[in-house]
């Protein structure tokens, strides 16, 4: 039985911005248990469910204790990416990566944080996708994770890199080609990988930064689509 079916007690919702837009969620049930959706950001997208630890959903309780209802949403141009959290108290929706020092400022901070670190463990992972380079930067691999598998239209995929300097200053990006493995409707069964072969000329070492991005559609079986996109690095890092 996942969180969905028990009694929720708090519900993180962000969403909007530039393509592809965020559309993220994730359901806490009184128990712990949790259902997570990530689309946007990090090596990992897809589904995930698990159960906090004891001492984590009781810290998420003592927040939820003590922050209030707030409307503020984004200001200036669009779009907008919004954060809402909803609880039995209180119907909290703020501007994206807000940092406000307030009860309900913590408390999104915290479900924001949540449904981005629940998805680094391997038994969290329902049907999602990993995206790994190569220590030598010459492949990267599009890997089904979870004990489900991960259905995707890469129809209309984009694969992208940028390589960076030791002092972040970009040196080259493109698209990355031969990649038709990717750009099909497909099952990826769990343990399923897709190799993406990175451009040879690459003047990679491990003091520079190598930055893969794939974009690709998932497929629910309700027919829902969801654009996610991937990210990984090899080398310095940031």
């Amino acid at each position: 039985m996942g969180a969905a079916e028990a009694v929720t007690i708090a519900s993180y919702r962000r969403a909007g911005g530039h393509a592809p837009a965020d559309d993220e969620s994730l359901e806490i049930a009184v128990d712990g248990r949790f259902d997570l959706v990530r689309t946007v950001g990090g090596p990992r997208v897809g589904r995930f469910a698990g159960t906090l630890s004891a001492q984590g959903l009781a810290a998420l309780t003592r927040l939820m204790a003590t922050a209030d209802s707030v409307h503020a949403p984004a200001t200036g141009l669009p779009p907008h990416v919004t954060e809402t959290v909803s609880t039995a108290r209180s119907k909290i929706l703020i501007g994206a990566l807000a940092t406000r020092s307030t009860p309900a400022g913590k408390l999104v901070r915290r479900m924001r944080d949540l449904a981005a670190t629940l998805t680094d463990r391997p038994e969290h992972a329902v049907a999602a996708l990993h995206l790994r380079v190569a220590d030598d930067a010459r492949w990267a691999a599009l890997a089904s994770v979870g004990r489900s598998p991960t259905w995707i239209d890469g129809t209309n995929a984009e694969l992208r890199y940028a390589l960076f300097g030791e002092h972040e200053e970009l040196i080259v990006s493109g698209d990355i080609a031969g990649s038709r493995a990717v750009r099909r409707e497909q099952e990826l069964s769990p343990g399923a990988v897709i190799e993406i072969p990175l451009p040879a000329d690459l003047a990679f070492n491990p003091n520079r930064t190598l930055q893969v991005q794939v974009d690709v559609d998932l497929l629910e079986g309700d027919g829902r689509r969801r654009r996610a996109r991937l990210s990984a690095i090899a080398g310095k890092g940031w």
